[in-house]
């Protein structure tokens, strides 16, 4: 009896060192991807250190990267870990295995490096607005959840875009720069939208509800700690320029360049003697980055919606001034194949605007993938001249962008899917529809 009991003793003293070290708490998730690297982000939970392994799945050559997690900012031992990976092959296959201290996680999924054949076909996905509402509250408006994940999950694409608003803060959640953390890692240990953003690469951009409260502009008190942790759980290829903070980036995809900009860092009011949406560094570098464009599609993506004349609501429209300036560069230099990818709204349509710039305009929103529906139909903003007729979807829906066709001729497809994946209209621009001319109709935005 006596032995027995030192026996189970030891056992219980043991238990702590049975189970000793970290866990992978979310991840991995693939963050901006060329056809030579690729960002790879985790979550791990009380972890010295972390590595990830890429395997060829063709030649077994294996990339590894360690990190360790001392010195690494920490949320009640949660710690946000970037994995950068370089000298991949391009179009190749990976296999991953991810080490937590001594535990090992073989990942289900394969990992690829972007392809090089400019003639490729290729897809993406847009998304904006996932609205989490507490089970106690859905009572308030039937329909918010997240089955919506699983169907999307299934729909072919390359990689995604978040338009903003990938989480909400609450009143409780930004005014103190922890409580803003927590919503973070709580979102990251959601499992239905982590089975979503874990399948493909992802790239993303904030609007109001993750960079501060309802609406927020440039005065926000803790926009610093808004890009800090954004840039903490977002694997984006870069965050503003060392003059100018903000999320703002760009990178290519094949034949098409993405301007990925920030809508609330440097914003001000409407009203404000010398209103701005994007500041004066950011809409510099914005302009140049379109002069030196070569794409044949160069997708803007912008919290705000932009060319929505009806609109109560935000909209870069009621920033006339900039607004102008930049359709007017747009204009002088020549620039082609600008379509614009929006969000915010809880609905998503598709407008054409005539700007005088050469070509039509195109604006595609895509929202909100959660978020409480917005019966736009039942509004004065029904009856929208700019939209494409049969685009209006005032449900949860997602977006998803195709590019196709042959050179001289690649051709745009716009879709909206349903909640359940089930698509909703679809609409085709050719990139010849999109190329400068020198004559325009109509003058919506008044340029010089």
């Amino acid at each position: 009896m006596r032995l027995l009991f030192f026996v189970f003793a030891f056992l219980l003293a043991s238990l702590p060192n049975l189970f000793a070290g970290g866990s992978l708490a979310s991840g991995p998730m693939q963050g901006h991807t060329t056809p030579t690297a690729t960002k790879i982000w985790i979550m791990v939970k009380g972890a010295e250190s972390a590595s990830i392994t890429l395997t060829d799945t063709a030649t077994n050559d294996m990339h590894i990267s360690k990190i360790f997690t001392e010195g690494k900012a920490a949320y009640e031992d949660y710690v946000a870990l970037v994995f950068d990976f370089n000298n991949l092959i391009a179009g190749k296959v990976y296999k991953m295995v991810v080490m937590v201290d001594s535990q090992e996680y073989k990942i289900d999924r394969l990992y690829r490096t972007a392809r090089t054949n400019m003639a490729d076909t290729y897809r993406f996905l847009v998304t904006s607005c996932a609205l989490h509402v507490p089970v106690g509250l859905r009572w308030l408006h039937p329909g918010i959840e997240d089955r919506v994940y699983k169907h999307a999950v299934k729909t072919e694409a390359d990689f995604n875009l978040w338009i903003g608003d990938y989480l909400y803060y609450f009143p409780k959640n930004y005014n103190t720069e922890a409580r803003m953390e927590k919503i973070w890692v709580k979102t990251r240990l959601r499992r239905k939208i982590g089975n979503y953003t874990e399948n493909i690469p992802q790239y993303s951009i904030w609007d109001d509800h993750e960079y501060g409260s309802n609406d927020a502009i440039g005065s926000f008190p803790y926009k610093k700690k808004s890009l800090e942790l954004f840039t903490k759980y977002w694997p984006n290829p870069a965050y503003g320029t060392p003059e100018t903070p903000g999320c703002f980036f760009k990178f290519d995809y094949l034949d098409s360049e993405f301007f990925m900009l920030d809508d609330r860092y440097h914003r001000t009011m409407p009203t404000d003697s010398n209103p701005t949406m994007l500041g004066e560094g950011q809409l510099a570098w914005f302009k140049e980055g379109l002069k030196q464009s070569k794409a044949v599609f160069k997708f803007v993506a912008i919290g705000s919606q932009v060319f929505n004349q009806v609109s109560t609501h935000e909209c870069y429209w009621q920033y006339t001034k900039e607004l102008g300036e930049l359709m007017q560069f747009i204009k002088n230099e020549k620039i082609s194949g600008v379509v614009f990818l929006t969000g915010d709204r809880h609905h998503s349509e598709l407008m054409k605007t005539d700007l005088e710039v050469g070509y039509p305009i195109y604006e595609f929103t895509s929202s909100g993938i959660t978020s409480f529906r917005r019966r736009t139909r039942r509004t004065a903003e029904s009856v929208n001249p700019s939209r494409v007729q049969g685009t209006l979807a005032d449900f949860q829906n997602y977006g998803r962008v195709t590019i196709t066709g042959t050179a001289g001729e690649r051709v745009c497809i716009l879709e909206i899917f349903n909640k359940r994946g089930k698509k909703v209209w679809e609409y085709s621009i050719n990139q010849n529809e999109l190329q400068h001319k020198s004559v325009g109709i109509g003058v919506p935005v008044k340029l010089d």
